[in-house]
């Protein structure tokens, strides 16, 4: 059901957007599976190969676009979704982390986010480090080290 601030809003355009990326990941994934009979029958497969592999990359990012166009249309119609997704869980721990880091230590930060969101929140969503990612944004470890990596930014200015 869709929230009482966005009522009215015209769905339609968040459906396209997400029918288009689901387009774009089925489109490059047909490209790859193309590719790859014809690498059992050359005799030098290394072009092949390299463009099946390169069909399959962006297969990957098409596919991480997708995600997170479906991800982002979940919260704008239902934001009590029955947890917060994993685009929303990033965008408040980046709030948070930006107050605590700053320089070079905050952008470290800012991409260890990204990755946890991909690996511990998509990948292994039922882990410690997944349960981590979604109280704090990062691991334990992680954390302790962008601490440490802060304390020796800050002592250098």
């Amino acid at each position: 059901m869709p929230s009482e601030d966005h009522e009215g809003d015209d769905y339609t355009d968040h459906l396209a957007r997400v029918a288009v990326a689901l387009a774009d990941v089925n489109q490059a994934t047909a490209r790859a599976v193309t590719r790859t009979p014809t690498l059992l029958d050359t005799p030098l497969p290394a072009n092949d190969l390299s463009n099946a592999h390169d069909d399959l990359l962006a297969a990957y990012a098409d596919l991480v676009r997708a995600i997170d166009v479906v991800e982002q249309m979940l919260d704008r119609l239902d934001p009590e979704y029955v947890s917060p997704t994993p685009v929303t869980l990033k965008d408040d721990h980046a709030t948070r982390l930006k107050e605590q880091y700053d320089g070079p230590v905050f952008s470290i930060a800012m991409h260890l986010l990204e990755r946890n969101r991909r690996e511990w929140l998509h990948r292994k969503p039922e882990t410690n480090g997944a349960e981590a990612v979604r109280r704090h944004g990062l691991t334990e470890n992680q954390r302790r080290w962008l601490n440490e990596l802060q304390e020796a930014w800050d002592d250098a200015e």
